[in-house]
């Protein structure tokens, strides 16, 4: 948020019923406006890796905090949020988008994280480095952009140069759940998340996942049944995975469905929004 955006919105204050805030730790002088009610977004990163009592002050400060995962309810509390409610749901994809799996027309894994430390795709590449084999005949195809990609892509510059992998850039929100359901596998290497979406937007286009064993993965994936875990930043665990699914150890179709049940039952986005702006509109 800009300078002058924060004043526009500091002078205008007294007009608002309510701030719905996100990115708390770039917006204090607003957040500390009396007067009006606040909801506090979090993104699940915004509390990773914080010291505890990092929030002093500000748990008085919001009549809600809203979460997605149960991971990162446990570390606002453990990081001294005790006063300030906090309610739990996946923020969700489309349902409405809902894609059937289909062997014989999908080919190639994706990734379409953005490129930054946490997201890892240091390991995935590594993977593919020592692995000529992996997967024969399928590419690994990364999406997205951002201050990792020019060192990772120099660094493994070779794999580019022999048709192992292909860089597809930015592809918009609209379009991903259609091109990730051309994909037989869909991975995510993150060190630490919330609920994912790009995986719920795999999960959705009837794509199988592979994601690193976090506990916030593990609250949607169960290994197996719905999609596949490896060991978080092992590059040894990771091919093997890889392997295991490629040499039809599963029935893929099958957990593509399982996949898409635990997406209608628990990611909805129509539904779980409608649920927070109930809880909303009774504060």
């Amino acid at each position: 948020m800009s300078i002058e955006e924060k004043k526009y919105i500091k002078g205008t204050i007294n007009s608002y019923h309510l701030l719905i805030c996100a990115d708390i730790f770039h917006l204090e002088d607003l957040i500390l406006i009396p007067n009006i009610k606040k909801v506090c977004i979090s993104w699940t990163s915004d509390i990773v890796g914080l010291d505890n009592n990092i929030l002093p002050g500000l748990d008085d400060q919001f009549e809600l905090l809203v979460v997605d995962c149960a991971y990162a309810w446990n570390l606002w509390r453990e990081r001294g949020f005790f006063r300030t409610p906090i309610f739990q749901l996946p923020y969700g994809v489309d349902t409405s988008k809902l894609k059937i799996y289909d062997a014989n027309s999908r080919k190639n894994i994706i990734s379409t994280r953005n490129w930054h430390h946490n997201y890892n795709q240091r390991v995935l590449l590594e993977s593919i480095s020592l692995n000529n084999d992996l997967c024969l005949d399928n590419e690994f195809h990364f999406a997205g952009e951002g201050p990792t990609l020019s060192e990772l892509s120099n660094s493994y510059k070779k794999l580019q140069d022999e048709n192992y992998i292909k860089f597809l850039g930015l592809v918009s929100n609209d379009s991903i759940i259609d091109l990730i359901s051309k994909y037989k596998l869909y991975i995510s290497t993150s060190l630490s998340d919330g609920i994912s979406v790009s995986m719920l937007e795999a999960m959705c286009a009837g794509t199988p996942v592979l994601v690193s064993d976090i506990a916030s993965n593990r609250e949607f994936i169960a290994h197996g049944k719905n999609g596949f875990l490896y060991v978080n930043d092992s590059v040894q665990d990771l091919s093997k995975k890889i392997k295991e699914i490629f040499e039809n150890n599963f029935d893929l179709k099958q957990i593509t469905v399982e996949a898409q049940r635990t997406i209608i039952e628990k990611a909805n986005w129509h539904h779980n929004i409608k649920l927070l702006v109930e809880v909303i509109e009774k504060l």
